[in-house]
């Protein structure tokens, strides 16, 4: 946090009100305060939906700190730009993602830069710190499908090549046939934990991919 401070244009810090943003937010308040470049400047997303608003946790974060906090609204109308925007992200990102916050990021990324041209974030603690519950469940998977007999192999592609060849004249869903595939590569992977995690979290195989 000490080294990303040491910047010549305006900066500040997105606070969420979690662990990981309030911690950076703290020390990056106390080093500016002591070098007399203080207060920090945090910026928080109300958002228009209950259930994802972190902003009255932030702000109570942000009073504690003592920092020169601003609520900017996420409030995106019918007909507005927001296919255009998730247009040129996709286009930025170069790749499928699947982060519902992009937009979000993207927004109070662009409200923030009227007020600074830097921000810290705590992005990135639950990926180093397995704060997610998909790392456990995970593990759990792992643990679950290590213990199968080397036989159940063969009876799983069986039952997958039957589900696929049902699927296609129209008996049971298309999706049961994705859901046997992951089966089946969860099995594949089964004395891997790293492997198990990224067949869990990916929607298609390498073979897809190729």
């Amino acid at each position: 946090v000490h080294k990303r401070l040491d910047a010549d244009v305006p900066l500040g810090c997105f606070l969420s009100g979690g662990i990981d943003s309030s911690i950076v937010a703290a020390i990056a308040q106390k080093q500016l305060t002591s070098s007399g470049k203080g207060p920090l400047q945090t910026f928080c997303a109300r958002m228009p939906v209950t259930d994802y608003d972190e902003s009255d946790v932030a702000k109570q974060v942000a009073n504690h700190l003592g920092t020169n906090h601003r609520e900017l609204v996420i409030d995106p109308k019918p007909g507005s730009d927001v296919i255009a925007d998730l247009t040129q992200l996709m286009a930025i990102s170069g790749e499928p993602m699947a982060d519902s916050s992009l937009l979000a990021t993207y927004w109070i990324s662009k409200a923030a830069r009227q007020h600074v041209q830097v921000a810290l974030s705590g992005d990135g603690g639950d990926e180093l710190f397995g704060g997610y519950t998909r790392y456990r469940s995970g593990e759990n998977i792992y643990t679950k499908f290590a213990a199968f007999p080397s036989g159940l192999y063969l009876l799983v592609v069986a039952a997958r090549q039957i589900v696929i060849a049902l699927a296609y004249i129209g008996i049971v869903p298309a999706q049961y046939r994705h859901k046997f595939a992951k089966a089946l590569f969860f099995y594949r992977a089964r004395n891997k934990l790293t492997q198990t995690y990224a067949v869990q979290h990916s929607y298609f195989s390498d073979q897809e991919i190729d």
